[in-house]
């Protein structure tokens, strides 16, 4: 084994030399920003340590980034006190006073959650109210995929009893481990999905290659080598396409599906 050398290895110091550096950089570029057009935010759920009385544990957080258009620039961030509309909606404000934009602020982008959107109590409607003035919306649509597909899952199934739980045959047997589950002979079924080439495959994610590769499983009833090992990907009711994956796993390892489980495919 070599030795490290002393001017290129990572140190404590260094990590803090550079954060500060950059941090200086970055502070500078934020207060430069003042009366901004357009402002958009989005946010995620993300594991934190804490430490109460000497004992650690795991909590989830959810942390906002808020940044300008054209150019993503980053603005300011925050975790709001719950993940209510109205405090959302306060740090959104401050952020807009803090920038001067009260009087210049024209787009606000988000999400399509419910808790963005919703047209009486959604946190871009109390911004809107706090401002006084209506805001354009650039809303992103992707989130809409997943309605459609839920909707139906719950008419043919029933009411989840969770957020990765459900009461209905189907849900309950997807929520269940996949891998090495015996692969049986199946119906073709008709589809649209059509062969991607691999380099735009290659920029898919692992759940989203599943999705492309077990739906032409299913079209031409040619298993890939591997496909039985591979992961579904987490069940969640909020991730329609790790519930698609699920439900294409149990109909090729289903010998008779049911009639419920066929008007899915």
């Amino acid at each position: 084994m070599g030795f490290l050398n002393p001017s290129t290895k990572l140190t404590a110091s260094k990590v803090d030399r550079q954060f500060s550096k950059f941090g200086k950089q970055l502070a500078e570029e934020i207060s430069s920003l003042k009366g901004l057009g357009y402002l958009a935010f989005d946010g995620r759920k993300d594991k934190m340590l804490v430490r109460e009385n000497s004992i650690q544990s795991f909590t989830r957080e959810e942390h906002i980034v808020v940044f300008s258009q054209p150019g993503s620039r980053y603005v300011d961030h925050f975790t709001p006190i719950s993940g209510k509309a109205i405090d959302i909606a306060k740090q959104l404000l401050r952020i807009v006073e803090t920038t001067e934009s009260v009087n210049t602020l024209d787009v606000i982008g988000a999400n399509g959650t419910a808790v963005n959107t919703g047209c009486v109590n959604g946190a871009i409607r109390l911004l809107e109210l706090h401002l006084k003035r209506p805001l354009q919306r650039a809303i992103c649509q992707l989130r809409l995929n997943e309605l459609p597909f839920r909707h139906i899952f719950k008419e043919l199934d029933g009411k989840t009893t969770g957020p990765s739980s459900y009461f209905g045959c189907i849900g309950s047997a997807i929520d269940a481990e996949f891998v090495n589950l015996e692969l049986t002979k199946f119906c073709k079924v008709r589809g649209r999905v059509k062969q991607i080439p691999d380099a735009v495959t290659n920029q898919f994610t692992e759940d989203q290659k599943y999705l492309n590769d077990i739906c032409l499983a299913v079209q031409t009833g040619i298993i890939p080598t591997g496909l039985e090992l591979r992961s579904p990907g987490k069940l969640s009711e909020a991730r329609w396409l790790t519930k698609a994956n699920r439900i294409l796993r149990l109909y090729i390892s289903t010998e008779k599906p049911t009639d419920k489980l066929n008007r899915y495919i």
